[in-house]
């Protein structure tokens, strides 16, 4: 096995930097219509994408310990124990406890994951190849305070399936999910960089104590990485039906198009779209639209302006998501 620092670069953190402010005008509780159907809109695509991009996560993490602890020097995969890594560097410290689960404590973070099931290429000299061959996963991936999912994937000739289920905690709501997606993937790597790409499906449910959302899905996404930047665009296309305070609201051809830098929306002016509309009780309720705020300029944030995904109604223009523009 080649050491590469590269393999604790885990990707979840990255694509979770970007998750948008939902609802803007919700109580603590989390309860308005404005929040509630921003979650509609976007919570089951974020469950999964952090759920896809995973399983690079989690097999490079089980590179990293083999390597550390040195049991690579006798043909041993090492996916228990905890890698800790150095402040300030890249590099990662292994220690053999704990037994039963393997526990990643990054600097802005703890993960965990419990291996249950692995087939694949078992000599592959880098995550990278394992990931490019065909393979199954299962594990738990665990976040203390924000998700804890029992996750399974299998990829066959660029074809996959997958499933989520477990609880995921999202601006302190505590939500059930269970998903399921498959559709066609892609992995490469080279020159010190990765491209990804995905192309699915997605259907399953979500639930609260107060809401229940029937997931009907279409995702895809490609993300770059060169000389440690990263670049990711989303096309998002809902149909979902959400059961909330007695109504009955549903997704109509929603489409959004996204695209971030590093976690931060790029050219929000030019790559971005949001169109389709919602139905509440089967009549039209409201159609959706992009739009852009500026705000005061704040040295101390460097925060510009606001990506607004919004709904428009009769009564009222509902913001859904917002994002910073740095």
């Amino acid at each position: 096995m080649k050491w590469n620092r590269s393999y604790l670069v885990l990707l979840l953190p990255a694509v979770l930097a970007a998750t948008p402010c939902i609802g803007q005008e919700a109580d603590e509780a989390g309860a308005s219509l404005e929040k509630i159907l921003g979650v509609g809109s976007t919570l089951p695509a974020l469950i999964s994408s952090g759920a896809v991009q995973s399983r690079q996560t989690v097999v490079k993490a089980v590179y990293g310990a083999t390597m550390l602890s040195g049991g690579a020097l006798t043909g041993q995969i090492v996916n228990t124990g905890t890698l800790t890594q150095v402040a300030g560097t890249l590099r990662f410290r292994y220690s053999p406890e704990p037994a039963d689960r393997l526990v990643v404590k990054l600097v802005n973070g703890t993960h965990e994951f419990q291996i249950k099931g692995v087939k694949g290429n078992m000599k592959a000299v880098s995550a990278e190849a394992f990931l490019d061959a065909d393979h199954v996963l299962h594990y738990r991936h665990r976040v203390p305070g924000r998700f804890d999912l029992d996750v399974k994937v299998r990829n066959t000739g660029g074809k996959f399936s997958g499933s989520v289920e477990g609880t995921f905690t999202h601006e302190k709501r505590d939500y059930k999910t269970k998903l399921e997606s498959s559709g066609s993937s892609s992995y490469q790597s080279g020159f010190g960089g990765f491209e990804s790409r995905a192309d699915y499906k997605l259907s399953g449910k979500v639930t609260a104590k107060d809401l229940h959302l029937d997931v009907d899905e279409h995702h895809s996404f490609i993300m770059v990485s060169q000389s440690r930047s990263v670049a990711h665009q989303a096309t998002d296309v809902c149909n979902n039906r959400l059961k909330f305070g007695g109504d009955t609201f549903k997704w109509e051809n929603a489409r959004f198009i996204k695209a971030f830098r590093d976690g931060k929306p790029s050219y929000p002016h030019r790559d971005w779209k949001a169109s389709g509309k919602i139905l509440k009780n089967d009549k039209a309720f409201g159609t959706f639209k992009l739009s852009r705020k500026a705000l005061p300029r704040d040295v101390k944030r460097k925060v510009r302006g606001l990506v607004l995904i919004q709904l428009v109604t009769e009564e009222k223009t509902l913001n859904l998501q917002s994002f910073n523009i740095y």
